[in-house]
């Protein structure tokens, strides 16, 4: 008969007729409970003082429930308030709750765009990956319309009109707000006035929805069910 000695409570164990070799190998105790308490400790609670048990690994463990911590915490706010005036950066990341220097932001910016290789590598990868060469590229589904308001010519026209509104709708006299550069004849049918200040006016989004009557029609435009 083969014997054992367990690691936690020092009892010679024999090897039972339905184990295998390979599981007498690797074994290490004598019963489940051994087992469960191998590498634990008892310790005693910070809150309420009762001894409770956890593995010797978990240092960070001293309280024996969730109540205990919620309630010790509730009693010493400033031990667990991690986030109180003052608090320093944890060792793990020596960046963390620190901030730059204006005048470091500004180097770094000029050493940058005073760097003829950093232009240089810049320009060139946006020269390679444009088009189809792009990782994002997926055979040229863009509409051709949503193409033509994206270009910097159709913003620049938006932002004219915005200023000789005053950033107000011409409509309803809402400011700042979610405002639209609307056209008067229609960006699709009239590609000569696309970008003619004069054919552009400024609306909220309310305002703009009641001109334009097929824009969500489906769902904007729903008249409400009665209860």
């Amino acid at each position: 008969m083969e014997d054992k000695v367990c690691l936690v409570c020092r009892k010679e164990f024999f090897k039972g007729p339905t184990t295998s070799k390979k599981d007498w190998e690797n074994k290490r105790f004598c019963s489940k409970e051994c087992h469960y308490n191998y590498g634990r400790e008892t310790k005693q609670c910070k809150n309420c003082g009762k001894d409770f048990q956890t593995k010797k690994a978990l240092k960070q463990i001293v309280f024996c429930s969730s109540e205990c911590r919620a309630e010790y915490k509730r009693q010493n706010p400033k031990e667990y308030n991690i986030f109180r005036k003052g608090h320093k950066g944890y060792d793990s990341s020596p960046w963390l709750g620190k901030k730059l220097s204006n005048t470091h932001k500004e180097n770094m910016s000029k050493s940058r765009k005073d760097n003829p290789k950093v232009i240089a590598a810049m320009k060139k990868v946006g020269k390679e990956h444009r088009g189809k060469n792009h990782w994002n590229w997926k055979g040229g589904i863009t509409d051709e319309m949503k193409q033509l308001r994206n270009t910097e010519e159709y913003q620049v026209w938006r932002s004219k009109v915005y200023v000789r509104d005053r950033w107000t709708c011409q409509k309803c006299g809402r400011k700042l707000k979610d405002l639209v550069a609307h056209h008067k004849k229609s960006f699709k049918d009239y590609p000569k006035l696309r970008f003619n200040v004069s054919n552009g006016k400024t609306l909220c989004r309310s305002c703009h929805k009641k001109v334009h009557e097929e824009i969500g029609k489906q769902t904007r435009w729903k008249k409400k069910k009665k209860q």
